[in-house]
C-alpha cells in the first residue's frame, strides 16, 4: 500500500511540478512525515534490540602494564615509523595525479571518522553522510570565493554547517531507530542533492573556481604535494581529538546508550542530548571533510556527493571496522585505494561488491579487528602469554565485623524451684 501511494505521489508531482527535480524532495518530505507520525508500541523485542544491537565490536586495548613493556613499546613505535615513512614516500614516488588521488583517500578517511562516531559509537545507521559533506563543501567554498578567508576558517565554517544539518537530521532519531532512521538519512541525502544545493533553486551555491589561498596568509598549499601534507595534518588532528572524545565522559555516555539505552537512563544518562551530540559531532567532522574535498577538487560539483556515494562511504567504514577510529581510516584506504591504485583486474575485485562480501564473511569485525588480532598474536609471542586477559575484580579489604550483641531472644536464665530442680528457660 505504501509503495503504491508513493508511486501515485511520484507521478502526480512529475506531471504537475515545473521541474522533475522537485520529485525527490517532495517524496522525501512525505516519507519523513509518515515515519514521524506513525505510532509504534515498543515491546520486549525492541527493548532487547536496544540492549544488544551494535554495528561493530569495540577494539580491546592492551592492558597498561603490558603496553608499558619495552618490547611492546618498541613494536608500537616501529609500526608508527613504518606508517609515517610510507606517507612521506607517497609524494616522492607517485605522479601528480596519483598524489591527488592519495589526498582524496585521506579526505574519505575523514568521512570514515565521522561514520565511526555516528554508526560505531552511537549505533545510528546513516546512509546519507555525503549530504553533510556536501553542505560543508558548499559553505566552505562560498567562504573562500566570496570573502577570501583563510582555509582554516573555511573548514571551521564547513564543520559548523555540517553540524547544524546533522543536528536537524538527528531530531527524528529521537523517535526513529534502525532501518527507519537509515531511510530518513537516505531521503535527506536525495533531497540535498536534488534540491537544497541545486543552483536552479538557490543562487548562492558556488560555481566559481575554489582557490587554495595561503595557509595563515604565509604558507603556500596550492601545489598537490603541499595540500596532501595539509590534509594529512587535518586528518591526524581530527583523529587525536576524536580519540580524546571517545575516552571522555561524553564518549562513554554515547557508547552506553548504544549498549543499553534503558540501563544508561537508570544511571542518569539522558538520551536526547547524548544522541544529538553524536549527530552534531559526526556532522561537524563530515563538514570539515567537505571543505577539504572542495578545496582539493577546486570546484563544487554536486555529482560528487550523490546518494550512491553515501552508500559507498558507509560500506567502506563497515569493511574497515566501525568499532575503532583506525577502522574508519583503514576502510577508506582499502576501498578507495584499491579502486584508484590497483591496476590488476584480479586484485581490483577487492573493491567490488563481491570483494566486500568476501572480506566481511571472513572478517565480520572489519579489517581493524584483523589488525588487532595480529597485534595480540605478536604481543603473545613476545610475552608468551595472553596480552589482554579478562580483568579480574579488584580485591577489597575485609569489612570488620561488629561484635555480636545478645538480644532479648538469646538470654538464658535459670529459675530455681523448691524441689532443688533447675528449669532452664530461653526467651
Amino acid at each position: 500500500t505504501a509503495a503504491v501511494a508513493l508511486g501515485i505521489l511520484e507521478y502526480g508531482v512529475a506531471w504537475n511540478a515545473s521541474t522533475p527535480l522537485l520529485v525527490m524532495p517532495i517524496i522525501g518530505a512525505a516519507v519523513l512525515v509518515a515515519l514521524l507520525l506513525q505510532r509504534r508500541q515498543y515491546g520486549r523485542a525492541d527493548r532487547d534490540e536496544a540492549a544488544g544491537w551494535r554495528l561493530a565490536d569495540e577494539v580491546r586495548p592492551l592492558r597498561p602494564a603490558v603496553a608499558r613493556l619495552p618490547l611492546v613499546r618498541l613494536m608500537r613505535w616501529a609500526t608508527a615509523t613504518v606508517i609515517i615513512v610510507g606517507l612521506v614516500l607517497i609524494p616522492i614516488l607517485l605522479r601528480t595525479d596519483q598524489i591527488i588521488k592519495a589526498t582524496a583517500v585521506a579526505v574519505f578517511a575523514v568521512i570514515g571518522l565521522s561514520l565511526v562516531v555516528l554508526s560505531g559509537w552511537a549505533g545510528q545507521i546513516s546512509l546519507g553522510q555525503m549530504a553533510f559533506v556536501a553542505i560543508g563543501a558548499a559553505v566552505s567554498a562560498k567562504c573562500t570565493i566570496t570573502w577570501n578567508v583563510d582555509i582554516t576558517l573555511a573548514l571551521v565554517a564547513g564543520g559548523v554547517a555540517g553540524a547544524v544539518a546533522a543536528f536537524v537530521v538527528g531530531l527524528p532519531a529521537l523517535r526513529l531507530r534502525g532501518l527507519y532512521l537509515a531511510v530518513t538519512t537516505l531521503v535527506f541525502a536525495l533531497a540535498v542533492n536534488s534540491w537544497f544545493l541545486n543552483r536552479q533553486f538557490f543562487d548562492w551555491v558556488p560555481q566559481q573556481r575554489v582557490e587554495r589561498l595561503p595557509l595563515f596568509g604565509r604558507i603556500d598549499i596550492s601545489t598537490p604535494t603541499r595540500f596532501y601534507v595539509f590534509t594529512l595534518v587535518v586528518l591526524a588532528l581530527l583523529f587525536v581529538a576524536l580519540r580524546g572524545v571517545r575516552h571522555s565522559r561524553t564518549g562513554r555516555a554515547i557508547v552506553a546508550l548504544r549498549e543499553n539505552e534503558l540501563a544508561a537512563q537508570a544511571f542518569s544518562v539522558s538520551p536526547v542530548p547524548v544522541k544529538l551530540t553524536a549527530f552534531t559531532l559526526s556532522g561537524a567532522v563530515a563538514g570539515v571533510a567537505g571543505g577539504l574535498f572542495v578545496h582539493l577538487s577546486q570546484s563544487f560539483d554536486l555529482t560528487s556527493y550523490a546518494a550512491q556515494e553515501s552508500l559507498d562511504v558507509f560500506t567502506a567504514a563497515v569493511v574497515g571496522g566501525l568499532g575503532s577510529l583506525f577502522g574508519g581510516v583503514l576502510g577508506a584506504v582499502f576501498l578507495r585505494g584499491s579502486q584508484w591504485f590497483i591496476t590488476s583486474p584480479e586484485w581490483r575485485l577487492l573493491s567490488s561488491a563481491i570483494g566486500v562480501l568476501i572480506v566481511l564473511l571472513i572478517i565480520p569485525g572489519g579489517l581493524a579487528s584483523l589488525v588487532i588480532k595480529i597485534r595480540d598474536r605478536l604481543v603473545t609471542l613476545i610475552l608468551g602469554r595472553n596480552p589482554a586477559p579478562p580483568i579480574e575484580p579488584t580485591p577489597t579489604e575485609p569489612t570488620p565485623t561488629e561484635p555480636t550483641v545478645a538480644g532479648p531472644s538469646d538470654v538464658e536464665f535459670t529459675v530455681e524451684h523448691s524441689d532443688d530442680a533447675e528449669d532452664r528457660t530461653t526467651v
